[in-house]
């Protein structure tokens, strides 16, 4: 597994997750094949697998050509949802510049003051709204040495 130990940690984790993924709708599939012994019905398995694979492998891809880009930045805010105070988004402290990543439906373990490490592509869109760049879109999201 030379190929997963270039990898960040954040960026493996999820690498391992999408397989993973892919490998319970293989095995889904197989269940369900044994089980019916209908084709038709193993067909949206086959398709969640085949894809789970393929977003590991793009990942993969991205990391390995130099598209994945990271940026490390204070937390500075943290926004909640007002009833069940999950984590919505936070105010990172990048450079002197502010930086508001909108955090991905995942219980954070984010404190202010803590360093955060994001991962996204160089492609991914940034937004310029009310003088903070807004990024909604990454790869991974890292907390010191604790991975989320």
């Amino acid at each position: 597994m030379k190929i997963l130990n270039d990898l960040p940690s954040a960026i493996r984790k999820e690498v391992v997750k999408r397989f993973l993924y892919g490998l319970g709708a293989v095995l889904f599939f197989i269940v369900i094949l044994l089980t019916s012994k209908d084709f038709l019905l193993c067909i949206p398995c086959c398709l969640i697998s085949l894809f789970s694979f393929f977003l590991s492998g793009i990942m993969i891809y991205n990391y390995k050509k130099g598209k994945v880009i990271s940026i490390i930045g204070i937390c500075t805010v943290i926004e909640r949802k007002k009833i069940r105070k999950t984590i919505t988004s936070i105010l990172l402290d990048v450079d002197g510049k502010a930086v508001k990543i909108q955090i991905k439906g995942r219980k954070a373990r984010i404190n202010e003051g803590d360093t955060v490490q994001v991962y996204l592509l160089e492609s991914s869109k940034v937004y310029n709204y009310e003088n903070k760049f807004v990024i909604s879109d990454y790869y991974a999201l890292e907390v010191q040495d604790v991975v989320i």
